[in-house]
């Protein structure tokens, strides 16, 4: 699916914004998402799927609602330009379920920005999840609330720039085997 210069709007629970699974592949250039709702997530690649936006936005404003989450085997989120912006999720997330679980996400320039208690900017978790971030900003407020968090996976910056803001709030929080 190819989505160019388009406005998604959601609210409710689970209602999610850009949702790939089963090896679906889904792009688009100028594509805003909103999200509104509990769990309600901007963009969702699972089971083998890649999302790719360009010059973009997410907004995702319910409990919850992870802005980006690349989740499971060989799922796949590409970023260029985007903006994203979370008032009590995760910003972006690459996730593995299990430890071998091939997932990435990758942000060239944009912004990454949260708030919330115990919300991170960007988030790997599993040792074949990665992040790689290049000329992308983040930014976080809220108590507990990392810039970017990493366990037993690979975040890789290059002109990346993290922000805490909040007690209890490092802007880069390692934990691994």
């Amino acid at each position: 699916i190819t989505a160019n210069g388009t406005s998604i709007n959601t609210s409710g629970a689970s209602a999610y914004g850009v949702f790939a699974r089963s090896g679906s592949v889904v792009a688009g250039t100028g594509t805003n998402v909103n999200t509104s709702g509990a769990t309600a997530y901007g963009v969702y690649a699972v089971e083998g799927s890649t999302i790719t936006l360009q010059d973009a936005s997410i907004t995702t404003t319910g409990t919850t609602g992870y802005g980006v989450l690349s989740y499971g085997a060989n799922s796949r989120v590409n970023l260029s330009n985007v903006a994203v912006s979370t008032a009590s999720g995760p910003g972006v997330t690459a996730w593995g379920t299990t430890p071998t679980d091939n997932v990435q996400a990758n942000l060239t320039g944009g912004s990454v920005r949260t708030s919330g208690v115990n919300v991170n900017g960007l988030y790997v978790n599993n040792a074949f999840a990665s992040i790689t971030a290049n000329g992308t900003q983040v930014n976080t407020t809220g108590q507990g609330s990392n810039a970017a968090r990493v366990i037993d996976g690979t975040l890789t910056g290059t002109n990346l720039t993290l922000l805490a803001n909040g007690a209890d709030a490092p802007a880069l929080s390692l934990k691994g085997n």
